[in-house]
């Protein structure tokens, strides 16, 4: 099994590697990008309505209007002079009034333009719009809709001259058709045009937003922002700005307050003839719809309050992002499944709260598709990997113990969560070591071959009750064998186990030489040494030559004991320890203290007679 260290670099590499994919194709490609806006929209709507400018007032050319004033649309320059007039009456800072002052419709009311161009340049705070279009040319007078054009329509020269400034008043959707972001500089054909909201906000602070476009960004705050990638921040839904009807200033139904000092901006707002856009908030009703006059305001207040939106660095990107995966990769490496994908879940709601406190706090958008796409992914991708890590170390456990033990007992071994490891470590464990006294003399008598069909049974028939109580063979020694009880699954009567397989390994080989008995062989004597102690127990060898064993004095001690069984004339000797855990479960019979070699002091023996009869063995 790995190692934590090695775990641990495991879950980096793939934290590492899914932030790297997730960044490349995801943020750079732009694979998220949908994903992205939309968790933002998220964002405004949690974080509610908030106080809109109170300097900003909206006069809305709406249904009311067009139903009391005149139903015709477009209404007469000279409708739309009087109400200029009035709002400059009642005390306007500025009035950006959205209008088409163009040359399409220049020639529809003759004679009226120029009584309103002269309201306009006697006001000196008007503020016109200019578009965009997007047309299909014509050949042979036909249409080709892949011939596309863009045509620009600004004021004819009669407005032109009587505003203060003119600003381009097309939104720029996002290609799910929100707005979200405005330009603050519009490059066409060598010329920086200002947009409309900011030719009104340059007339507010008296600063020509074309003469003086560099000082106006400047005090505005836009100086270090991308042209093109500045975030609305917008205040609310659809209705959150100050409005009055059209019909309420004509009809003199407003009161001079609600328009003196104010930056008014006029527009259309009814809803047959107004442009619609939808935004990030969601009205009561759940529509998302808001007058582009509305979006003209929101984008003038983002700039007077300086309340910016403020996105990281595509570094700074990429940094969060590694340390967000590399965490959440650590997270699960460690916990199970369902606890991984709680932790999960957990990781992105405190990173979506974490988000939205930043930006109700500091107007920061922290990345979040990114990491919303990365950390299922990491935590698919670790469970995959401890899925391959977990078969592997079955097949290797498996592989590894079949040599020694009984099917059952790996099968145990593998379940077991709590020891899969085949790492160094010390343990306690019980050493039996059994030997055929004078097997050399024995197979002096018998041919070749007699003394392999000897042994081979015989092994099998140890195998077959060592495997029973549990024992693991750990190797074969000419015709010697090491069994450890205790390994790999330790049990609390390993002892007991290891005396009771002692004894009917004694008792089988009696029923072995009376079958080889009759066939005139000589009969075979078995001496077993039994030691419990503090053993180290690991995987020694290379990759799948590897074999587990137990190192350590007290298997040395094991071995030297069963040398012993001759000399003391006993069957199964068993030490001081193994004693202490046996006694009241065996009948043994103490043969004093003997000098084990490689050790100083000498050992307490004892011979094993026979089980006891109230023993309660568990086996």
């Amino acid at each position: 099994m790995l190692t934590v260290k090695r775990k641990l670099f495991a879950s980096m590499i793939v934290g590492l590697g899914v932030a790297l994919f997730v960044y490349i194709f995801g943020y750079l490609f732009g694979w998220t990008d949908h994903l992205d806006v939309a968790l933002v929209d998220q964002l405004f709507d949690k974080r509610g309505a908030k106080t809109v400018h109170p300097d900003i007032v909206l006069i809305a050319i709406d249904d009311s209007s067009l139903s009391r004033v005149d139903q015709r649309w477009p209404w007469s320059p000279a409708i739309h002079n009087q109400l200029f007039k009035k709002l400059a009456r009642r005390g306007a800072h500025v009035i950006a009034y959205d209008y088409d002052f163009s040359q399409s419709r220049q020639f529809l009311f003759p004679g009226q333009d120029e009584e309103f161009a002269e309201s306009m340049r006697f006001a000196g705070n008007a503020v016109a719009p200019a578009r965009f279009q997007q047309i299909e040319k014509q050949r042979n007078g036909v249409k080709k809709a892949r011939n596309i054009e863009t045509v620009f329509t600004s004021p004819v020269d009669l407005f032109d001259d009587a505003v203060y400034a003119v600003g381009v008043a097309n939104q720029v959707p996002y290609s799910d058709g929100v707005i979200r972001q405005f330009p603050f500089q519009i490059k066409f054909r060598g010329e920086i045009l200002p947009p409309f909201a900011l030719a009104a906000v340059g007339r507010w602070l008296n600063i020509h937003p074309i003469d003086h476009n560099q000082q106006l960004l400047a005090r505005l705050g836009l100086g270090g922002y991308e042209p093109d990638e500045t975030y609305v921040n917008f205040r609310g839904p659809a209705g959150s700005f100050t409005t009055i009807s059209a019909h309420d200033v004509l009809s003199g139904a407003v009161k001079p307050s609600a328009i003196r000092d104010k930056l008014v901006m006029v527009g259309v707002t009814a809803s047959d003839v107004g442009l619609r856009y939808d935004t990030p908030y969601a009205g009561a009703d759940g529509s998302r719809a808001m007058s582009d006059l509305e979006i003209h305001a929101n984008i003038a207040a983002t700039m007077l309050e300086q309340n910016y939106l403020y996105k990281m660095s595509p570094f700074t990107h990429f940094i969060f992002l590694m340390v967000i995966s590399v965490f959440g990769a650590m997270s699960f490496v460690f916990v199970r499944s369902w606890l991984g994908m709680l932790i999960a879940a957990e990781i992105l709601v405190g990173y979506f709260m974490l988000a939205l406190t930043l930006f109700m706090v500091a107007n920061v958008i922290l990345p979040l598709a990114t990491i919303a796409v990365s950390v299922p992914i990491i935590l698919a991708g670790i469970f995959v990997y401890r899925k391959v890590n977990t078969d592997m170390e079955k097949r290797k456990i498996k592989g590894m113990f079949s040599r020694y033990t009984e099917s059952e007992t790996v099968d145990d071994l593998i379940k077991a969560p709590e020891i899969k490891a085949v790492d160094a470590k010390k343990t306690k464990a019980t050493m039996l070591f059994s030997d055929i006294r004078g097997f050399s003399e024995i197979s002096s008598q018998l041919e070749p071959d007699q003394v392999v069909q000897l042994l081979n049974k015989y092994f099998d028939l140890m195998t077959q009750v060592l495997s029973k109580y549990d024992g693991t063979i750990d190797r074969y020694s000419g015709d010697g064998i090491m069994a450890v009880f205790g390994l790999p699954i330790p049990r609390e009567d390993d002892a007991a186990r290891a005396v009771m397989a002692a004894l009917e390994m004694q008792a089988v080989i009696k029923n072995f030489n009376a079958l080889i008995g009759m066939q005139h062989r000589p009969p075979l004597k078995l001496g077993i040494g039994i030691n419990t102690g503090e053993v180290m127990v690991g995987s020694v060898g290379v990759d799948e030559d590897s074999q587990f064993t137990a190192i350590g004095d007290a298997v040395n001690i094991a071995s030297r004991m069963e040398s012993l069984t001759k000399p003391l004339d006993t069957d199964v000797i068993i030490s001081e320890t193994t004693f202490q855990e046996v006694q009241d479960k065996f009948v043994t019979n103490s043969l004093g203290t003997h000098q084990i070699k490689g050790r100083q002091q000498k050992m307490r023996l004892y011979q094993v007679l026979f089980q006891r009869r109230n023993g309660n063995l568990p086996v």
